[in-house]
């Protein structure tokens, strides 16, 4: 808390793009974000070269300390960030899954997964999320099982 019990909030943003990160730190006041400070580097990130695990790990190391190189530039202090990797790099998609068993529905994920990606889903950092369905899908979903 600050003075005059106004509570900010900092937030830093990154942005990892195939030509290069760039750095911005918001802060809020007035319920509103303002630009604090922002870097950028137009060194490109290595990530798109790397083709053995020893080049990712130096992949990973290289792209850490250029971002450190660019938060002291920009004298950033928050401790909280969100980042965000070139839409080329990730792939997201929503697939159906019938209702299972926990171990059942990670095998069934992970099978059409493996079906959609072009190399091999070890190579891949998979996240899930289950999707609710809408009030509206409910209801067509008892529908048809009623029809059955």
């Amino acid at each position: 808390m600050s003075l005059f019990g106004i509570k900010s909030k900092q937030y830093i943003g990154i942005d990892i793009g195939s030509g290069g990160i760039k750095l911005v730190e918001l802060r809020e006041q007035n319920k509103r974000p303002y630009l604090h400070t922002y870097a950028f580097s137009d060194v490109p990130v290595p990530f798109r070269i790397t083709r053995t695990d020893a080049e990712r790990a130096a992949a990973v190391e290289t792209t850490a300390a250029m971002i450190k190189e660019i938060a002291a530039a920009a004298k950033t202090v928050s401790k909280s960030v969100v980042a965000s990797l070139p839409q080329r790099d990730v792939f997201s998609t929503i697939i159906n899954i019938p209702k299972a068993d926990a171990k059942t529905f990670n095998a069934a994920v992970a099978h059409e997964i493996e079906k959609l990606l072009p190399f091999p889903l070890a190579e891949a950092q998979l996240d899930t999320r289950k999707i609710e369905p809408l009030p509206s899908e409910v209801e067509m979903y008892k529908k048809i099982d009623r029809g059955r």
